[in-house]
């Protein structure tokens, strides 16, 4: 099963957490590249509450920016680093970005991940 990737025109969400869709085509072409083998990985209810949590302890300040700014949030199995962000071509000078995590730091304490 192939899973389509992101573009730009498919992508408008007001609430933060609305934003989790799968990492841009680029993002699974430059693990691919590298000979790795990436996977979507679709949020449980029980992670995307984590996430939403998680936005919602950000100030005041980093949401506006989040929300102006934060195209798209992924979730990726199978990626050797935490986390990826990448710039999204938008057309004019608006600065758009997503950001892709490695899904399995969302079950793990900062001890885990930290060492």
């Amino acid at each position: 099963m192939v899973i389509q990737a992101q573009t730009l025109e498919s992508q408008y969400y007001t609430g933060l957490v609305g934003r989790i869709q799968p990492a841009p085509e680029k993002v699974f072409s430059k693990f691919r590249e590298a000979g790795m083998h990436p996977v979507n990985h679709v949020p449980t209810d029980k992670e995307t509450d984590k996430v939403e949590k998680a936005f919602a302890m950000r100030t005041s300040l980093h949401r506006k920016i989040l929300k102006e700014h934060l195209h798209s949030i992924s979730f990726m199995d199978n990626m050797p680093n935490t986390a990826l962000t990448s710039p999204v071509e938008t057309g004019d000078s608006t600065k758009k970005f997503n950001i892709t995590f490695r899904a399995e730091i969302m079950n793990e304490t900062i001890s885990q991940w930290a060492t």
